[in-house]
């Protein structure tokens, strides 16, 4: 194991991966809208070969105590299918599916925990752009995203990230008008329904990091011999506030806050392989750069796809 792991830093350290690629190379990624015909939006994902599918349902529930006006997000995944399973095995599985589940929903959360007045500035990312609340106080709309992973090659965090957000992007949402007494009718042409902007729903990036060299989509061998793995949630325009590159970290209010949450969200430090005085901002540039890249690919083959053209190759 030592001589595996001195052999994956050293081609780090020349940005000569196994597979042949680069440090700051991904794996070819192909999306696919619709892909569960009885779902209201769904997606599946291939990164490499890992591959995840996402589906969306939509109902009317009641909104969070504290955000009378935001949509609520509701995760789960399944990660059985990806791994043969024996005797009580399952519940590892069962256990790193809630874990995936609770980052993912950390990226539909208010960043700082929201705001009393909920709505766009207060509210999460679905809520920027979307209308999600009918009675103010009383009803709003409720996304619950089912996940499975069906095969794991590594980078399934980031995969998922961008399987729930090209669902959310295939969901249209219906139309509605409010009568009285708070009651809420809905349209049932799906032609006047208008489909969810998921513009601003940022996605996960992964970052192993030997020394002061940064590694992207870590494939699964990778990730058993990477010592120390930092996690970002980068949106387009960013989130609550932006670096140099333009790239948003989300929750992030200041640089030097943002190095400090950073440390705290590291996967995995067996060793203090990271410079983090002389290399975090370097690492968040990266990020922020490739998760920026990530979403504007993403949002253009939303644009060019049409009705027929469900299936896309995103490029970064």
């Amino acid at each position: 194991t030592t001589g595996r792991v001195a052999r994956f830093e050293a081609g780090v350290r020349e940005s000569i991966r196994e597979d042949g690629r680069e440090n700051v190379a991904y794996r070819g990624i192909v999306a696919q809208r619709g892909t569960l015909p009885n779902a209201q939006g769904s997606a599946q994902v291939s990164l490499g070969d890992t591959t995840v599918l996402a589906g969306v349902s939509l109902e009317i529930g009641e909104p969070r105590k504290d955000r009378p006006r935001s949509g609520v997000v509701n995760v789960s995944v399944d990660c059985t299918m990806a791994c043969s399973v024996s005797g009580n095995g399952w519940k590892q599985y069962d256990k790193r599916g809630e874990e995936l589940a609770r980052h993912l929903e950390k990226l539909y959360a208010p960043a700082g925990g929201g705001s009393k007045a909920g709505g766009a500035r207060g509210g999460g990312a679905l809520d920027r752009g979307n209308a999600l609340h009918l009675v103010e106080g009383q009803s709003v709309w409720v996304f619950h995203i089912d996940c499975a992973v069906l095969s794991d090659d590594g980078n399934v965090l980031d995969a998922l990230s961008i399987a729930c957000r090209t669902a959310l992007g295939d969901l249209m949402l219906p139309k509605f008008d409010i009568l009285e007494g708070s009651e809420v009718v809905i349209d049932e042409d799906p032609n006047a329904w208008t489909r969810l902007d998921v513009s601003a729903v940022p996605v996960y990036v992964s970052v192993g990091v030997v020394g002061s060299r940064w590694v992207f989509d870590l494939s699964l061998r990778e990730e058993h011999l990477c010592r120390s793995k930092l996690v970002f949630g980068v949106g387009l325009n960013g989130t609550d506030g932006t670096n140099e590159s333009g790239g948003g970290v989300r929750g992030r209010k200041t640089q030097g806050a943002a190095m400090a949450a950073a440390i705290r969200r590291v996967f995995s430090a067996k060793s203090a392989s990271l410079e983090y005085g002389a290399t975090m901002d370097d690492v968040m540039e990266a990020a922020c750069l490739a998760g920026k890249r990530l979403v504007a690919a993403l949002d253009a083959a939303h644009q060019q796809a049409d009705d027929d053209t469900r299936a896309f190759h995103i490029g970064i």
